[in-house]
């Protein structure tokens, strides 16, 4: 499982997913524009970086797409944004 952190309770779901090379850390500078009351934001860490350093590879596309299901579902979320940093692969 991802390791990530959430930011906020509200009823709009977003998981942000961070470029290579970094974590879920290089959404600090944005995440206070977001109304904790309004969204609920997970920003998960790839395997291999971050809260998911531990996860061994394979480090896939597919792996990932896995990975982020997982997490919505263990979140109990059925709808949610996703956002993405340019340089991610997802």
């Amino acid at each position: 499982m991802l390791g990530y952190r959430i930011h906020g309770q509200g009823p709009n779901l977003i998981v942000m997913l961070h470029g290579w090379l970094s974590d879920c850390s290089v959404y600090d500078g944005i995440i206070p524009y977001f109304d904790p009351k309004v969204y609920s934001i997970a920003l998960a860490d790839y395997p291999g970086y971050g809260r998911s350093r531990q996860l061994e590879g394979p480090f896939t596309i597919v792996r990932l797409a896995d990975e982020v299901v997982a997490l919505t579902r263990q979140l109990g979320w059925q709808n949610s944004a996703i956002v993405r940093d340019r340089n991610s692969f997802v």
